[in-house]
Parts: C-alpha cells; sequence; structure tokens
C-alpha cells in the first residue's frame, strides 16, 4: 500500500515457503527484520540455542545452550532453491499477475479476487464464488473437476469452527463460514495459460448445466 512492499510493515515479517506459495522450496519459512537485537535472538531460537557456532568460538563451547531452542534451521538445498527463485522474483510475480488477469477476465461474473485503491495484487491464489450452489454441490463440483486433472482446494477453514477456537467464539457473523462454503480455489501455477482456464471454465459449466 502506499509503495510500501509487503513484509516491510513493523519490526518483524514471517513468510511461509512452503511448495505452493511465490517463493516455494517444500517446507518451512523465513523471517525478516531490521532489528540487530531480534535477529540475533531469531538466530539463536532457530538453533537450539547455542551461540558458541562460529570459527572464533572455542571448540569445546560449541554445544553449550544457554536455554530454550529449536532445530528450525532450513536446510542447504532448500535454501539454495529459494535463492534461486529470489534472483527471479520480479518474473514469478509478473507472471501470476498475468494469471490473476486472465481468471479475472475469463470468470467476470463467478470471480473473488477484489483489488483496492493504492494497492497492487499478486494473485497468489484464484478462486471462484458460486452463490447459487450450496455446500453439497460445491463439493460435487470439486470432485467432477478433480476427475478432469485439475487441482482444486477449498478456502481457508473458518477459525471460529476449529475446535478450540469456537468454545470461545463471541462474534456470531457467519460471514466467513458462509464463504467458505461457497468459494473453490482453481490451479493457479504462474505458467498457466489462457487455454488451460478456458478449459476450467468448460468443465465448470458443464458441470452447472448438469445440475441445473
Amino acid at each position: 500500500m502506499k509503495k510500501k512492499k509487503i513484509g516491510s510493515f513493523g519490526d518483524i515479517s514471517i513468510f511461509s515457503l512452503r511448495s505452493e506459495k511465490m517463493i516455494g522450496v517444500g517446507e518451512g519459512g523465513m523471517i525478516c527484520t531490521n532489528s540487530k537485537k531480534i535477529f540475533y535472538e531469531i538466530s539463536l531460537l532457530a538453533s537450539r540455542n547455542m551461540p558458541f557456532r562460529d570459527k572464533k568460538s572455542p571448540y569445546w563451547k560449541k554445544y553449550i545452550s544457554l536455554g530454550e531452542g529449536y532445530n528450525y534451521l532450513l536446510p542447504h538445498i532448500p535454501a539454495a532453491l529459494g535463492y534461486a527463485q529470489m534472483k527471479k522474483i520480479n518474473t514469478i510475480i509478473n507472471n501470476k499477475k498475468k494469471v490473476g488477469k486472465l481468471y479475472t477476465s475469463v470468470f467476470k461474473e463467478m470471480n473473488s479476487q477484489k483489488t483496492f485503491k493504492n494497492s497492487t495484487p499478486v494473485y497468489w491464489l484464484n478462486s471462484l464464488i458460486f452463490k447459487k450452489l450450496n455446500k453439497t454441490r460445491i463439493r460435487q463440483l470439486g470432485d467432477y473437476l478433480k476427475k478432469f486433472g485439475i487441482e482444486v482446494r477449498s478456502g481457508f477453514w473458518p477459525l471460529s469452527k476449529t475446535p478450540k477456537v469456537k468454545k470461545i467464539i463471541f462474534n456470531k457473523d457467519n460471514f466467513s463460514n458462509n464463504l467458505f462454503e461457497k468459494l473453490i480455489v482453481l490451479p493457479s501455477n504462474y505458467s498457466l495459460t489462457k487455454k488451460d482456464i478456458l478449459f476450467f471454465k468448460d468443465k465448470i459449466n458443464q458441470f452447472l448445466n448438469k445440475v441445473s
């Protein structure tokens, strides 16, 4: 927003690096910060809270732990994959935008993507809303598309429906649940072409014609 990039707000920003993300290495993530103090503390927690690991440290201190710590360091091979993708991040984002705009053009009446003033979306995922279909029909549609090799996903499960949260939820607004039940996420790889997306639409229309 206003020429600021995602991840540049606040003291810490966190990015997922799972395989389906903009930069995907399989699993894991990364934390970004401009604070040397926070960087040092995070580095300790991610490496078993062992501060004496560089070449200048005495060898006999190498495995001293100062307390709570985890083994969350990204292995070298996934890190190399991520680094290679970062070098072409502008190409990846531009292609993602092209795919997102193709979806917007082909699915004008169902596309759920909204753009806001002073912001530029990267179209990580492309989803459709089927307002006239109930939950059962939505799931049938997903199963139907999978028969043709079209990988689909649901939207994110509403937080208010998770076992722990639903016990304490106080907001009775069902907006997120209604959206979840009406939404299907379609393939969003940045290599998709208009031909691919037209194929998706053709199969969707086949299903809609069958159940109408």
